[in-house]
């Protein structure tokens, strides 16, 4: 018996019934069209997809509210410590620590004082490129050299103070 059907280029294409399921070359225009009828070629196994995690198991993080492992200790998603122990090894041990009202007055003064140094750097350093570009070579030495001094000054006046406050 002959089967007719159609192939997607519109032409009429006819086979015999033992082919059913098999694929033609179509007359007209060459493609492959499978012949209808017949039995159905097996499906394949599908594949199997792995179960997602219990949600039972599960708790949003209270920072990220990702959903994490109950016994977590550690957000894996925004890195939030959950367990207490953990959080306070990760605090300070004295929350006083750091830098507060006095010490920023402090801080204040020792900086302008650095400063008064720095635009004596920057005025000696004038002089010595003046006194060099006038061929004068020991004044400008001597210019340069006094910058280079004012220059540790102001690095002291500002550094020291701070480094013996644990800064």
């Amino acid at each position: 018996m002959i089967v007719e059907f159609w192939c997607a280029c519109g032409a009429s294409v006819k086979a015999k019934e033992e082919l059913a399921g098999r694929d033609i070359r179509c007359p007209s225009c060459g493609n492959d069209v499978c012949v209808p009828g017949g039995k159905l070629p097996p499906a394949e196994e599908p594949m199997a997809i792995p179960a997602p995690p219990r949600e039972e198991n599960r708790v949003p993080c209270p920072m990220c509210a990702e959903p994490i492992v109950r016994a977590a200790k550690l957000c894996r998603f925004c890195g939030y410590v959950l367990d207490q122990r953990l959080a306070s090894a990760a605090a300070p041990a004295n929350p006083n620590d750091g830098v507060h009202g006095f010490d920023w007055i402090f801080v204040g003064i020792v900086g302008l004082v650095g400063l008064i140094p720095c635009i004596g750097v920057v005025i000696t350093g004038a002089l010595a490129l003046t006194n060099l570009v006038q061929q004068r070579p020991k004044r400008a030495a001597v210019f340069g050299i006094l910058a280079a001094i004012g220059l540790g000054v102001s690095f002291l006046l500002t550094m020291i103070p701070a480094m013996s406050r644990g800064w």
